[in-house]
């Protein structure tokens, strides 16, 4: 962590960010708490990985008994585990393949339903799932508890690429 100190001085920056995963992060963050003056500069981070395990934990748990798992498990073997936040990428993977065909009628440009015309930005997606959210409690259950957290998730996992 000194060492970090030290490389982000040199580079004329301010805050150090460091970035680890689990463990070491709970071993940065102690050093912080035990150390304030000399890491007040110090920004510990845990590492995106761990941080989208732990949503599509969430996903899954409150996906249960929704039917989830029979859609998903046509397709993908060990989904209990990808349900519980095991198997990452295999999860990430099944949810933004089960967003995709969920929201295939809505992005459709044939003949669909108001409110779907030519949707072209986020803001408009979001604006017609809040729509079709308050048609039906099954269609609300589904946007709110599949699609609009992966999407979440996919925005994410773009920032983090991207370093934005």
């Amino acid at each position: 962590m000194i060492n970090a100190q030290k490389i982000t001085a040199a580079a004329g920056q301010e805050y150090t960010v460091y970035t680890a995963d689990q463990q070491l992060f709970k071993v940065a963050v102690h050093i912080k708490w035990e150390n304030p003056l000399d890491f007040s500069d110090f920004i510990a981070r845990m590492g995106g990985m761990h941080f989208l395990t732990n949503i599509i934990g969430c996903i899954g748990g409150l996906a249960t008994d929704s039917g989830c798992a029979d859609v998903l498990g046509a397709a993908f073997r060990g989904v209990p585990k990808m349900l519980s936040g095991k198997k990452y990428p295999q999860n990430f993977r099944a949810l933004v393949m089960l967003t995709e065909e969920l929201l295939r009628p809505v992005l459709t440009p044939d003949p669909a339903p108001p409110p779907n015309d030519d949707i072209t930005s986020m803001e408009e997606l979001q604006r017609c799932l809040d729509s079709l959210s308050t048609q039906s409690r099954t269609a609300k259950f589904w946007i709110d508890v599949i699609i609009r957290p992966t999407l979440l998730c996919m925005k994410f996992v773009r920032a983090e690429r991207e370093g934005k």
